[in-house]
């Protein structure tokens, strides 16, 4: 399961939760393609802290969107959150990619300061309410 969206200037904001499927794994691919191709170049934030480990056909998938779409993405921030099995599968699909400025974060704040440069004014107001907004989906409500 994943959003993905283009609300101010070159910043693509996407957030994966799983379960991913290959069905799910294609429509993305389609998205993602016109999500870059209505720029010159991208700056994109992976917000992947309520997905959990990808099944191998599906990190394959994965690999495959970043070279396809690679040329058009300056930079791609991806924030794991703190699952060490997690984080190094995505490591493994940044490098396997073989495309530059791609980075695995732990931390929204580390992540915030990698892309702070690539980004616009209004990019960066843009930037903490997005991440914001994930954490604030994935809040269980108490049970009355």
């Amino acid at each position: 399961m994943y959003t993905l969206q283009n609300r101010v200037g070159r910043l693509v904001e996407l957030r994966v939760e799983s379960p991913m499927d290959l069905q799910d794994m294609r429509h993305f691919a389609a998205d993602a393609a016109r999500a870059v191709a209505k720029h010159s170049a991208v700056i994109v934030v992976t917000d992947l802290l309520g997905a959990r480990v990808f099944m191998q056909p599906i990190a394959d998938a994965i690999m495959g969107v970043i070279r396809h779409d690679g040329p058009k993405v300056e930079r791609n921030a991806f924030l794991v959150g703190e699952s060490a099995v997690f984080s190094m599968q995505i490591e493994r699909i940044i490098r396997g990619s073989g495309v530059p400025g791609r980075r695995a974060f732990r931390s929204p704040s580390e992540l915030e300061q990698w892309l702070e440069d690539a980004l616009s004014r209004s990019e960066k107001a843009r930037l903490p309410e997005f991440l914001a907004e994930g954490v604030a989906s994935r809040k269980v409500q108490p049970h009355h």
